[in-house]
């Protein structure tokens, strides 16, 4: 390897080890939340039943089907678990690093994209979490990389060979995209509505008709999961599983570029929460002016030519990063919520990244181009540093315990009901939220009998809602005691009256 190359490559492999030992730091030190145990066992059963599982929650199958596969290879740890996702961010960063050096004509600049994204609080989270998110965001991102190249490579009918390798790699990521996660779509519109315009107005027919092509076929192979799906609800969505997703407010939509874009999902409280957002805003400020500021200088004339401006450059990762927050708002207006800021953040990161790649190195001194890059690295990774110290994801163990020790009742609710599921992970054995007339049947029995109500405390509870008058009813069942209070839980004991003395039903509406 000569002395030019090694001197590009060798950055390159320090910022992968750096983003490696980051992510595989503390891998299993965190419990599995609610999200991964889905994860866990959906990925334990045989192929079918992993169809079944996932057409009827709401997400498509491949990353369970892969991760799967991962398992049966290394073994069913948390560590096994979440080393899956660390790949797919290793694999992210790769992708982010060429699309950075595409865009920004620079290996330096492309090393510095990588050396942030490395130690992001953002991509550090999800990265040893037992979820799809890594691998949506590497496939979004090198879907981005070859529709890029696609543009590069020319377009006439007699240079099709140039862009059919491309076309035919951003098919199958497409199609890859599509099947690890439903919001993937949105970045796929945005690409789309970009592809279509650039190659219309650049008169290149041949790639026009190439990407029609391309997103038609993508399309088509998403159909057979689409019937698949029909065959055990009407919707794609399973929207009784998307109810906790509030609309986005502005708050929300302005907070995912001052928040968690800059500093990710780190716990953060006063006075040090203001301080994080005053400088996450003057980042995106600073970024947004040196932009503006290098177009402006870029289309000025030179003598008496006139140099290229390089609007395309910046424009596109402009636009993947705008665009599916902005399609992705208007879906949750037009048809239910599914803007979530912490997780969406995950398919925006690389443009903005490479946008600030791009701000920094447009400073006018080496000085200020050094001291930029000091100020937001020092602030992601401290970010890290604060999520890394601060427990963020609380297993039931204290609750299993509880379980052990003075249970089982007679019966379990759970408000909301998916905490049985948790809980069954950890006590060992299968719970279920009991319903109404399962604890009729217990009362009528004629036993005295004793049932846990175990309300989460970051349920709220709606005046109209269902599971607040069924709480109500079982409240009136008999003497009720606060038991104990583990893992956010609320434990309350019901000592159960006879049939004759069931309280009648409570109509709140």
């Amino acid at each position: 390897m000569n002395r030019t190359l090694w001197r590009h490559v060798a950055p390159v492999l320090v910022i992968v080890a750096v983003a490696l030992g980051v992510r595989l730091a503390g891998l299993d030190r965190e419990a599995f939340h609610i999200d991964e145990i889905y994860s866990s066992q959906f990925s334990d059963a045989k192929t079918q039943k992993i169809l079944r599982f996932n057409a009827k929650d709401v997400h498509p199958p491949l990353y369970t089907l892969m991760l799967a596969r991962w398992r049966g290879v290394f073994g069913s740890s948390r560590w096994d678990h979440r080393s899956y996702s660390v790949l797919w961010s290793i694999l992210g960063l790769g992708a982010l690093g060429l699309l950075a050096r595409d865009l920004t004509k620079s290996p330096g600049t492309a090393a510095l994209v990588m050396a942030l994204a490395a130690v992001h609080p953002l991509d550090v989270f999800y990265a040893q979490e037992a979820r799809m998110y890594p691998q949506l965001a590497a496939l979004a991102t090198f879907s981005s990389w070859l529709l890029w190249r696609w543009f590069s490579a020319g377009g006439r009918s007699k240079s099709r060979e140039r862009w059919l390798g491309w076309a035919a790699g951003y098919f199958v990521t497409s199609v890859a995209i599509l099947y690890t996660h439903y919001l993937g779509v949105t970045v796929l519109l945005v690409q789309g509505v970009f592809a279509i315009v650039f190659f219309a107005h650049r008169r290149r027919l041949g790639s026009l008709a190439g990407y029609i092509g391309c997103a038609i076929a993508s399309a088509m192979a998403f159909l057979p999961w689409l019937n698949f799906v029909r065959s055990f609800r009407a919707e794609l969505y399973s929207l009784e599983h998307l109810r906790w997703i509030p609309e986005p407010g502005f708050a929300d939509v302005t907070g995912i570029f001052s928040r968690e874009l800059v500093w990710g999902n780190a716990p953060l409280h006063a006075p040090w929460s203001l301080i994080f957002r005053v400088l996450s805003i003057a980042v995106v400020i600073g970024v947004t002016w040196l932009i503006v500021r290098y177009l402006s200088s870029a289309a000025r004339p030179v003598g008496d030519a006139q140099r290229e401006t390089p609007w395309l450059h910046v424009a596109y990762p402009a636009w993947l990063l705008f665009g599916p927050v902005m399609l992705a708002v208007a879906i949750s207006y037009v048809y239910h919520p599914i803007f979530y800021a912490p997780r969406f953040s995950m398919l925006v990161l690389a443009p903005f990244l490479v946008l600030s790649g791009q701000a920094l190195e447009q400073l006018p001194r080496a000085f200020s181009r050094r001291l930029g890059v000091l100020v937001v690295g020092l602030l992601m990774v401290s970010a890290t540093i604060v999520q890394t110290t601060v427990v963020s994801r609380r297993g039931m163990d204290d609750f299993a315990a509880l379980w052990k020790s003075a249970g089982p009742p007679a019966a379990a609710i759970f408000f909301p009901s998916f905490k049985a599921k948790e809980a069954s992970h950890y006590v060992g054995s299968k719970i279920r939220s009991a319903n109404r007339s399962r604890v009729e049947d217990i009362a009528a029995s004629g036993m005295p009998s004793v049932i846990w109500v175990c309300v989460h405390r970051g349920s709220g509870w709606r005046p109209q809602a269902a599971d607040k008058n069924y709480r109500t009813w079982l409240f009136g069942l008999g003497p009720v005691k606060k038991a104990a209070t583990v893992d956010n839980l609320d434990v309350f004991t019901v000592s159960v009256a006879t049939r004759e003395t069931l309280p009648p039903p409570i109509n709140l509406e």
